[in-house]
């Protein structure tokens, strides 16, 4: 596959796979790490805009934050197929799997930072805390217990950085 804009790289620990995210072909091509190989390329949905994307390796799952419409869907990476899917932060541009708590966390430009609890095949918003419209880049440092999000400066405030403590 064409590897000319891949945007999220995600490896795959229990198969020993690298997942590459092709917004611009609308798919997932899979690598077999050890071989240096390509093993499928699959499509991800008729969505557009799917940047960000995050992994839940025990579940097999491949969780994928689309802009248009906006909306958070969980991928199945055996089968390739859609097992949930929920409304998610405008101009979606992380998305932050944390295991241990089974928290999701996706940041937008549309001034918010979306907080989901992954419960089976579905997810429940728990948390839509508000930040500066445009802040989208963010980092989640589960071991630390903190997400970071670095907003724009905008409406005559300086660019910063927001650092919350996760609980």
């Amino acid at each position: 596959p064409s590897l000319a804009h891949p945007e999220s790289l995600q490896k795959d620990q229990k198969h020993n796979r690298l997942l590459v995210k092709l917004p611009g072909a609308n798919s997932i091509a899979v690598i077999d790490i050890a071989a240096l190989k390509h093993l499928t390329t699959w499509k991800t949905s008729e969505l557009r805009a799917n940047f960000p994307m995050t992994l839940d390796v025990a579940a097999d799952q491949s969780i994928i934050g689309y802009r248009h419409p906006a909306v958070l869907v969980a991928y199945n990476n055996v089968t390739e197929k859609e097992i949930a899917r929920t409304d998610l932060i405008g101009d979606v541009d992380d998305v932050f799997y944390d295991e241990t708590k089974q928290l999701v966390y996706a940041t937008g430009g549309g001034g918010a930072i979306n907080i989901f609890k992954k419960e089976s095949n579905r997810f429940t918003k728990v948390a839509n805390i508000p930040t500066r419209s445009g802040a989208r880049t963010s980092l989640l440092i589960p071991s630390m217990q903190t997400f970071i999000i670095a907003q724009q400066a905008n409406g005559g405030r300086h660019a910063s950085i927001a650092v919350y403590k996760v609980k």
